[in-house]
């Protein structure tokens, strides 16, 4: 529908996110300078730093048949065969964590004819995001564009302080072969090889936040956040039964789940066993639900890396610390049971006593495979992992072999140097609010705002 966009020209786009103080700037920066003329901004409102639109709105509002445009079957067929992701999305989002399928089915087809007809109406040239789109509503809107051939750029926040990737497809996300190099002048990477690593939010010290200058913008941020929790319900007796059911349910749920645990999960291993180490990711997660592709189902991943290791092998799944009842239900655990070689570990086990000991490590996309790369030790991963590229990475695959895994031999020095060249694909600055403590006290956000706005103002017109 659209091609590359027209030099001299400023496109018209979607803007998803940059809603805080630490990034909403540098999009005013850009209408300004006539970089980009922002048709719809969506994201929190509650954050106040920046009028954007409620993409829940558009389920609440009486949609009328002359403001809206149905989509082509080539397009339609393309978003739903996209079906199970979406669902997955809308079991972890607050607007459908009370709706039957059927009903968010029929909010996708809302979503998909609202935003294309915006698409159409508008003659939208990009969709612009802060992060790798994982709601229900960013996720049809990234997929009406590749289906329309609207240009995409994703913004994603790294584990490096004050750096983020850029792509332009979710599938490139650790290959980042679509895009070209942006920070050239950083020297090499160092990298201390061994498999222990300080995450920043394991212990989450310093958080800055905008100060609030007036009564009165405590309440309307307050009454905001009131007002977008009130309205999935529809009408108060809804919301008071719902609350009940929810309560009533977690209650259940989570008692289920620690009898689950408790029975299934052990601390007594031996690690002199020849063993992977397969540490399943919190869920719902957006590294699972987007990144993990078909191996959200986790447990297809301890399946498949059951079949390729050897008969007299084990493989020590342990369960994630903040794990609650959620995708934990009975049959996980009947059917985790019952996959041959598998031996369940507790959280508190010691994660690194379990990399430095495996044969290798598997997870879908996890830290624990950077941190068993950084330190020597090989990774067999089954998602798009930001480190997919680099040395000792193995991509699930039904050929490969265990003597394939442990055969290769990590050199530590190619290490940094495949490091120092991916984050040459990285722009400057901080793009989400959550990575702050990364950063530390010497975050300045007026800085943070023109590193974002100088990087989009380069990239944007090469799309």
């Amino acid at each position: 529908m659209r091609g590359k966009i027209a030099l001299g020209t400023k496109p018209k786009a979607i803007v998803w996110g940059f809603d805080t103080y630490i990034a909403c700037y540098a999009i005013n920066e850009l209408e300004s300078q006539n970089y980009i003329d922002v048709k719809q901004w969506y994201g929190n409102s509650y954050f106040q730093a920046v009028e954007v639109k409620d993409w829940y709105d558009i389920i609440l509002k009486k949609l009328k048949p002359e403001q809206l445009k149905r989509c082509d079957d080539e397009t339609y067929n393309y978003i739903y065969s996209h079906l199970s992701v979406y669902l997955d999305l809308c079991s972890r989002c607050y607007v459908f964590e009370h709706k039957p399928i059927h009903e968010c089915i029929n909010a996708m087809h809302l979503l998909m004819d609202y935003y294309y007809s915006i698409i159409v109406d508008e003659k939208i040239d990009l969709f612009l995001t802060d992060d790798i789109p994982h709601g229900p509503a960013s996720f049809i809107l990234y997929l009406l564009a590749k289906a329309l051939k609207i240009k995409v750029l994703i913004l994603f926040q790294s584990h490096f302080p004050n750096k983020f990737f850029y792509l332009k497809t979710i599938e490139d996300y650790g290959w980042f072969k679509e895009v070209p190099e942006y920070n050239l002048g950083d020297s090499k990477i160092l990298v201390e090889k061994k498999y222990e690593k300080n995450w920043f939010y394991s212990n989450q010290n310093w958080t800055p936040k905008p100060k609030v200058k007036s009564f009165k913008e405590w309440k309307e941020k307050n009454l905001n956040k009131l007002h977008r929790s009130l309205r999935k319900y529809d009408g108060f007796y809804d919301m008071l039964m719902q609350k009940k059911i929810k309560k009533l349910n977690n209650s259940y749920f989570d008692n289920q789940y620690k009898a689950n645990y408790k029975r299934y999960f052990a601390s007594n291993i031996d690690l002199l066993k020849r063993f992977v180490y397969f540490p399943l990711h919190l869920q719902p997660e957006m590294t699972t639900s987007i990144l993990g592709g078909i191996y959200n189902d986790q447990l297809l991943a301890v399946e498949r890396t059951a079949a390729i290791i050897p008969d007299d092998w084990y493989i020590y799944v342990k369960e994630y610390p903040k794990q609650s009842h959620y995708m934990r239900g009975k049959y996980f655990f009947e059917r985790l049971s019952l996959i041959p070689k598998v031996k369940t570990v507790k959280s508190d086990v010691n994660t690194y006593d379990l990399i430095r000991n495996s044969q290798f490590v598997s997870t879908l996309v996890g830290t624990a495979g950077w941190e068993a790369i950084s330190g020597g030790k090989n990774v067999l991963i089954f998602g798009h992992a930001w480190y997919r590229s680099l040395p000792g990475v193995f991509a699930y695959s039904p050929d490969l072999t265990t003597e394939e895994i442990m055969n290769y031999q990590i050199d530590h020095k190619e290490l940094e140097e495949r490091l120092s060249t991916l984050l040459k694909k990285t722009g400057i600055g901080t793009t989400c609010i959550d990575y702050l403590p990364l950063v530390g006290e010497s975050f300045d956000p007026e800085e943070n705002n023109k590193n974002i706005f100088r990087f989009l103002a380069d990239f944007i017109p090469q799309l």
